[in-house]
């Protein structure tokens, strides 16, 4: 008697991700072949281990859909992180320049030597007051900046999120018919 060779060759893939992105990325992967072999959540993210047969029929264009799908969820990555950027550098700079005035009002008042100039006082009362009001000011104008580049963002963030959709789509037809 024949005895059938059922032996199958693996190949395996590791991939980082958000805890909260792990479903939507296993997901993707899987649209391209690939299975879940192990998921190990950890304190800043989640890795996902997979394996996909190596024999796989059109596994040189699933390379090609994946390469794509991974380029959008770059540029996804990228684009979220951008949301926040040009704010962080504005919020920083206002920060540091609201410390130092702050700072500048009180070292007036603080080395205001005998006898006391009261103009001295006053400008470093007035200063110290700017520079809280500059400070208290700062997060909302942060929050301001941050919602106007997120509304500016998320509807590029929506395109590539239906691109991949379809490039999966496009995964899924050519991994099931093999």
């Amino acid at each position: 008697m024949e005895q059938q060779n059922n032996y199958r060759n693996y190949e395996y893939m590791t991939v980082s991700t958000g805890i909260r992105n792990a479903n939507e990325t296993a997901d993707r992967y899987s649209s391209l072949g690939w299975e879940i072999d192990g998921r190990q959540d950890g304190l800043l993210g989640t890795m996902l281990t997979f394996k996909r047969d190596r024999n796989i029929k059109g596994k040189e264009q699933l390379n090609r859909l994946q390469a794509r799908i991974e380029d959008n969820m770059n540029g996804i990555r990228c684009l979220e992180e951008s949301k926040k950027r040009g704010s962080m550098i504005f919020a920083l700079a206002l920060g540091i320049i609201a410390a130092l005035i702050f700072g500048g009002g009180m070292s007036l008042i603080m080395f205001n030597a005998a006898p006391v100039v009261v103009w001295a006082i006053i400008t470093g009362v007035g200063l110290g007051v700017i520079g809280a009001g500059l400070a208290g000011i700062n997060y909302p104008i942060f929050n301001k900046l941050v919602e106007r580049k997120t509304a500016k963002i998320n509807p590029v963030i929506e395109k590539k999120r239906d691109e991949i959709f379809d490039l999966c789509q496009e995964a899924h037809g050519i991994a099931v018919a093999a």
